[in-house]
Formats: C-alpha cells, sequence, structure tokens
C-alpha cells in the first residue's frame, strides 16, 4: 500500500447491477460462525482455492528482517529484508496444513509495514504470485540477489522456490501511470481463461499480463477527492466484467471507498460506495460480491476492527463479521460456500489468523 505524503465482455449480463450508494439489506441479520483454523501465521495477505488439490493457498508476506535495509521511496522510512515470508497450504476437508514454500523474500519497515509475497493465482495446476516493493528496480537491488522477487509476478516452482516472470516494476518505472512517484507495489493477483490481471497498489494502477510476458494498463483509477484509489484487490464477476476494491489513500476517511468495474470496451465505472479502506474481494458460489474492509473506522485510526460485507445481487449489503476481525487482509470463497479470512495481519509477533466464517 502506497504512502505518497510521507512516504500507499462487452457483453454485460446485467447480472450484478449497478450498486452505488447501497443501504444495508433489510430483515434480520444472517447467522455467522468464526472459526481460527490456524493461529501462527506470519504476516497473512491474500489466499486463494486450489481446486486442482482441493485446499487454500496463503501468502504469508511474513516479517522482514535485520537487513539490508534500503529508503522507501519520498520519505525517510527505511525497508529492510529478511527470509521470512512463506505460503501456506490448508486443506479443509483434513483440517491439516503445511508450508509448500518458506524463506521467501520480505521487508519490514520503521513503522511495520510489512511487504512481501502478497497474492497468489492457481492455473491448471500452475502457482503464480506476484510479491510487493514499495519501490523502483533500483530499490530492490539493494536488498541483493535474494530481493530479486520484489516487485515481479513469479512462478511458483514444486520445490518451494520462486522463478521471476515478468518485472512490473520495470513497467512502473518506465510507464508511470499515475504520474507520481515511482512507486511499484504488486497487491492482488488474478488469472483466469481470460488473462492475468495485476492491481498495484503502489502505481495506483490495474496491469494486464498477456501471456508473452507483455504488461499494460487497463486503469488508471482516480481517487476520492485528493486522496489516492490506491487498488488492493481485484476479482472477475459472475458477468465477466473485472471488480477492483480500493483501499484510498490518506486519510483513509470512513465511507470512501469504493468498487469499480472494468468491463471490455467500457470506461472504469463505479459499482459500489460507502466502504472504507477495502483490501480484497471475492466471489461466492452464488455470484455475490464479498468486500474485505482491513479498518472499519480507518487505517490511520487505532481501531483494528475489520468488517466483511457481501453485495447482495439486488445491490443492498449485507454484513457478515465484524467482531472478531483484526486488520483482516484477505478472503476467499470455497466451493462448499465456506468463507476463509486471513486475519491479524498486521501482527509482527507471527501471530497471524486463518479463519472460516461460516453464514447460514
Amino acid at each position: 500500500m502506497r504512502r505518497r505524503q510521507r512516504s500507499l465482455t462487452a457483453l454485460v449480463l446485467a447480472i450484478l447491477p449497478t450498486t452505488v450508494g447501497a443501504t444495508a439489506a433489510p430483515g434480520p441479520p444472517p447467522t455467522t460462525t468464526i472459526q481460527v483454523v490456524r493461529d501462527d501465521l506470519r504476516g497473512p495477505r491474500h489466499l486463494v482455492w486450489d481446486p486442482h488439490a482441493d485446499r487454500l493457498l496463503v501468502a504469508e508476506a511474513g516479517l522482514g528482517g535485520t537487513g539490508p535495509c534500503v529508503p522507501e521511496p519520498g520519505g525517510d522510512l527505511a525497508m529492510c529484508y529478511g527470509p521470512t515470508g512463506a505460503v501456506l497450504a490448508y486443506e479443509p476437508a483434513t483440517g491439516t496444513a503445511h508450508r509448500i514454500a518458506t524463506g521467501l523474500p520480505s521487508t519490514v519497515n520503521d513503522i511495520g509495514i510489512v511487504r512481501g509475497i502478497q497474492d497468489l493465482a492457481v492455473r491448471h495446476g500452475r502457482i503464480a504470485a506476484i510479491f510487493g516493493l514499495a519501490g523502483s528496480p533500483a530499490s530492490r537491488q539493494g536488498f541483493g540477489p535474494a530481493g530479486r522477487p520484489f516487485g515481479q509476478l513469479v512462478t511458483l516452482r514444486p520445490d518451494g522456490t520462486v522463478r521471476p516472470r515478468v518485472d512490473l516494476a520495470a513497467f512502473e518505472a518506465a510507464h508511470n501511470p499515475d504520474g507520481d512517484l515511482i512507486n511499484a507495489n504488486p497487491y492482488a493477483l488474478h488469472s483466469d481463461r481470460d488473462g492475468t490481471t495485476i492491481a498495484d497498489s503502489g502505481a495506483n494502477a490495474v496491469l494486464a499480463v498477456a501471456r508473452d510476458g507483455t504488461v499494460r494498463l487497463l486503469a488508471a483509477l482516480p481517487g476520492p477527492g485528493a486522496a489516492e484509489s490506491v487498488p488492493t484487490s481485484v476479482v472477475r464477476g459472475r458477468d465477466g466484467a473485472l471488480y477492483v476494491g480500493e483501499l484510498t489513500g490518506q486519510p483513509y476517511t470512513v465511507g470512501a471507498a469504493r468498487v469499480w468495474r472494468l468491463a471490455p470496451y467500457e470506461e472504469p465505472t463505479v459499482h459500489a460506495t460507502g466502504f472504507t479502506n477495502i483490501i480484497d474481494l471475492a466471489v461466492d458460489r452464488q455470484g455475490r460480491l464479498l468486500v474485505l474492509e482491513i479498518a472499519e473506522q480507518g487505517f490511520g485510526s487505532e481501531d483494528p476492527v475489520g468488517r466483511l460485507v457481501r453485495i447482495e445481487l439486488d445491490g443492498s449489503h449485507t454484513v457478515l463479521a465484524r467482531d472478531g476481525l483484526q486488520h483482516p487482509a484477505g478472503v476467499e470463497s470455497t466451493p462448499n460456500g465456506d468463507i476463509y479470512v486471513t486475519n491479524h495481519s498486521t501482527d509482527l509477533a507471527g501471530n497471524g489468523q486463518l479463519l472460516r466464517i461460516r453464514s447460514r
């Protein structure tokens, strides 16, 4: 996520209606249960369902380390390297989990913001991932050879090592879509038969990556008012369009975050409003959007309570969970209807959680 002040198909099936300004759904709230299934995660971020192995893959950004350290762009903060990131595989059928990758690059800055492996995607059994950076290609050079994955789209090999594929930081350095600081921080990844899409929260851009590795700009989203957009999530909806959630930049105004709709041959449009600091999106088995807020009262507040909201097919909003969510970072819906959320994402003691949420 970007910190600028100081340095964070053409065919529309009309299944998901425009929901700008939608309010809470009438009637009683759903009955929701939350279960902690893991409580030892290091900087958990986004997660993805792997249909080839019936498991969840969780990106653990790590805890950074003691160095080398390099300065962040546009400010007086430093990022310090450590090989503390990982990828956790959790099998709901058995309740077992193991890490399929460890020792992945991670950084932490002076105020405790961690960047590392941020999101994952699975296609035909192959695992792709993105690593954050908050800087330029020159920034990662200060970490030495071990820092090469930062700011890149990579392939996660079966032995747990990573192979860089597409240099997203280089695209930011060459094109700088929002015209501000050179600040690549890939944060969200979605891949399907229609292609690979990346939300870069540092560049304030949504990018498309072709099979040959060519990168092009899909959208540079304008922020609400004077704040930046800071896209943090991307998912394909039931209507075939892409939906992008934004964190918004400082001052992290309550209610200012929006969900954008990106459809081929159309200008980006605001699909839903009234959210605060969106950190991830998912689509449930009924085609409804799930919106996860990292902090309901704003990321800059002292209140870490987040919120999980479902956008109903009629456009209304239903709050599924609030209590128990503490700076959550990722949400995914599984084929049986269960929802999983990563929690305590900013905890620097390695006590991040994976939660199972059931709503009836």
